[in-house]
């Protein structure tokens, strides 16, 4: 931020000395809030026509949601007589949500759609999924989003998120094998010792250009990411052992690190 800050002022100080030269500069992108006001009204604008594109072929379409106190919203489709061959993802809006009941949710769902020309009868009929994660709120049965959905839109399926749903079955899994804790420390142990230390950072990175081999980063495991972020930080490993094991193994010659870091 201090970065942008600095920037940001650089830009207003050139303003000011082409000013001062006789150019006119004009009016409008001289501050951080005109340029952000700019880009969302044009974001905006791009959405709604998307949207009443789709709206207009009668394409059919699927929520993908996810909610805190805020809640993002993805619209899956595939738009009538254009060249799209299979469906894709289209990010539709991130909204402040007033309450976080399921209530709450429904109406500014409900209001969201409705603000992109989305009518409830174009609904009712196009509207064939929503993906969610299992939290009670959701998908609860008796006074759930589920439920409040089902009863405006009858036709409407709702899934449980395959990502959200192969979370909890990792985070079980992880709970009953006892040795996955020994590699999770192992891993985590990898990852603050390249973290914490620019120097070790960059004494890996010259093994890895001696060895011309790519240097991946190496992250923590079966922590608050997803799966995914864990499996990239197991290749990275994977992919960098012979770097490491230079790297290691000049480490522990070094006499100028202390003999605990030479044992470590």
């Amino acid at each position: 931020m201090a970065k942008e800050n600095q920037s940001f002022h650089n830009f207003e100080s050139e303003i000011d000395l082409q000013e001062l030269n006789g150019l006119d500069m004009g009016r409008i992108l001289h501050s951080t809030n005109a340029c952000i006001n700019i880009v969302n009204h044009i974001a905006e604008e791009m959405r709604k026509n998307l949207t009443k594109k789709i709206v207009s072929s009668n394409s059919k379409i699927s929520l993908i949601i996810d909610e805190s106190t805020t809640k993002i919203i993805y619209l899956r489709t595939c738009v009538a007589n254009t060249s799209m061959t299979s469906p894709v993802n289209l990010f539709l809006d991130l909204i402040e949500l007033q309450s976080v009941t399921a209530r709450g949710i429904f109406n500014s769902l409900l209001a969201t759609l409705l603000s992109y020309g989305m009518t409830e009868e174009y609904l009712r009929n196009n509207l064939i999924c929503v993906a969610c994660d299992g939290a009670a709120v959701m998908v609860g049965r008796k006074s759930g989003l589920k439920k409040l959905m089902s009863e405006q839109f009858p036709s409407v399926i709702f899934w449980h998120c395959a990502n959200h749903r192969l979370e909890l079955a990792v985070a079980d899994t992880v709970k009953e094998v006892s040795g996955i804790n020994r590699f999770k420390a192992f891993i985590d142990k990898l990852y603050a010792l390249y973290h914490a230390s620019p120097k070790n950072s960059r004494e890996l990175q010259i093994c890895a250009n001696l060895l011309e081999v790519q240097l991946l980063k190496v992250g923590r495991i079966l922590s608050t990411r997803w799966v995914a972020s864990s499996f990239r930080s197991v290749s990275a490993v994977w992919e960098n052992y012979e770097a490491l094991v230079e790297h290691f193994d000049q480490a522990k010659q070094d006499t100028s690190r202390d003999q605990k870091e030479r044992c470590m």
